[in-house]
C-alpha cells in the first residue's frame, strides 16, 4: 500500500507541472479547476469550463515510454462517462525531456490506454509541432 501511495505521490509532482503548461495556455474565456481527487478516487484531474459554459474532464497523464498509468478506479470513471465530455490528456516523453508531444484520447478510450501500448490506440488529436497551437486542443475539446 506504501508503495501505491509513493508512486500516486510522484505522478502528482509530474502532472503539476503539466497542469501548469495547460493553465498558462489556456485561451481567454476559458477557466479551469484542479481536482484534489484524494477523496474520490478516479476523478479526473481538472473541471474545464470553455465560453459556452459547457463543462470538461480531464485526466492528466505526464510519461515517458509506451505504458500509460491509468488505476483501474480512473479507468471506471471515464468508462462510465464515456458519453459526456471526458478527455485523457497526455504529455508523452521521447527521449529527451524537451522533445514531447501532447496527446488527446476520448474517455472511451481508457480501457484500451490501461490494456494496451500508447502507440496502438489511435488518439484523437496529437499537438507535435512546437510551438504547439493550443488553441486547437481546446477546439476540439469544446466541439468533441
Amino acid at each position: 500500500m506504501e508503495i501505491q501511495t509513493l508512486v500516486g505521490i510522484s505522478d502528482q509532482k509530474r502532472e503539476s507541472a503539466f497542469w501548469r503548461q495547460i493553465k498558462t495556455n489556456l485561451p481567454k474565456k476559458w477557466t479551469a479547476t484542479r481536482i484534489e481527487t484524494w477523496a474520490t478516487r478516479g476523478v479526473p484531474d481538472l473541471l474545464i469550463a470553455d465560453p459556452t459554459g459547457s463543462l470538461h474532464l480531464i485526466e492528466l497523464k505526464k510519461m515517458s515510454g509506451q505504458k500509460v498509468r491509468l488505476s483501474p478506479h480512473q479507468v471506471s470513471f471515464l468508462t462510465r462517462h464515456r458519453h459526456t465530455s471526458a478527455w485523457i490528456l497526455i504529455k508523452a516523453h521521447k527521449g529527451q525531456q524537451k522533445n514531447y508531444r501532447i496527446l488527446l484520447f476520448q474517455a472511451c478510450q481508457a480501457r484500451d490506454l490501461f490494456s494496451k501500448k500508447l502507440d496502438q490506440v489511435p488518439a484523437s488529436f496529437v499537438l507535435e509541432k512546437k510551438p504547439f497551437n493550443w488553441s486547437l486542443l481546446f477546439e476540439k475539446i469544446k466541439n468533441g
